[in-house]
């Protein structure tokens, strides 16, 4: 923490005012709801404050180290390779595994049935696949608006009218293979291209129809600038401060808490 402090300062950073509000508002509410144990835990409102702004001064070193103007700049051409190479946004549609009525979950002999139906709906996806994401993101909800009734009806059930909605988000490497925990799961989602459509059982309770789409469609290069640096400078960022860190003055205590 002493580290971010002080290369926050060395390299210019400010919080603006609205930045240090927003710090100040979330430790509010964290005291709001967990203030007696942070009271006795000799915890006050202050210090959760600093603590706050600490944290958000740290996701800005990533700009000031890393950034355009920062200290160590990326180029936006290494920036756009890696988000292209490692980093997956994805347009889905979860299917449970399980009746949604009743909790019941699916038998073996039922979930390869469920997945060959999202199967088949993926592939319906393909004509789109040079398309614009509007249309990819269109097609896989029609896909799953005319696969999730026959879906459902595999344990008795029936898709609520939200069920079809598609989502979007971009993953990781460490997202990817936190959460595709099935065999072979995480694999499908790096063989996907732009517009390529898949479904796999991802988890033991759920089935993902998904479409591979590009970021860069979705979002601009400046807008997803700090989730890319993250991913791709942040551990050498914390190597870094943990060693500054280390060099710098302590009062710390050596007796145990």
């Amino acid at each position: 923490f002493a580290a971010i402090d002080a290369r926050f300062a060395e390299l210019g950073g400010e919080l603006t005012a609205e930045q240090t509000q927003v710090a100040d508002n979330y430790a509010q509410q964290l005291m709001d709801q967990y203030g007696s144990t942070y009271t006795a835990n000799g915890i006050g409102l202050e210090t959760l404050k600093a603590f706050e702004r600490i944290q958000l001064k740290h996701t800005l070193l990533l700009t000031l180290v890393y950034g355009p103007d920062g200290e160590s700049p990326v180029d936006d051409s290494d920036l756009t390779e890696h988000l292209d190479s490692q980093m997956y946004e994805l347009a889905y549609v979860n299917i449970p595994l399980y009746n949604t009525s009743t909790f019941v979950s699916a038998s073996d002999d039922q979930k390869a049935q469920m997945l060959q139906l999202a199967q088949a709906a993926a592939a319906s996806c393909s004509e789109t696949q040079d398309g614009s994401v509007s249309e990819q993101v269109s097609a896989l909800h029609s896909a799953a608006s005319a696969a999730l009734p026959d879906i459902y009806a595999v344990l008795d059930s029936t898709p609520a009218e939200d069920a079809s909605n598609v989502q979007t988000e971009l993953l990781t490497e460490s997202d990817l293979t936190g959460a595709f925990t099935q065999d072979g799961a995480a694999d499908a989602v790096r063989g996907l291209v732009y517009g390529e459509a898949a479904a796999v059982q991802y988890n033991a309770a759920s089935i993902i129809l998904m479409m591979r789409i590009d970021p860069l469609q979705v979002s601009t290069l400046d807008a997803l600038r700090t989730q890319i640096l993250s991913d791709m400078k942040g551990d050498e960022l914390e190597d870094a401060l943990t060693a500054y860190g280390s060099t710098l003055e302590n009062n710390l205590g050596t007796s145990p808490l």
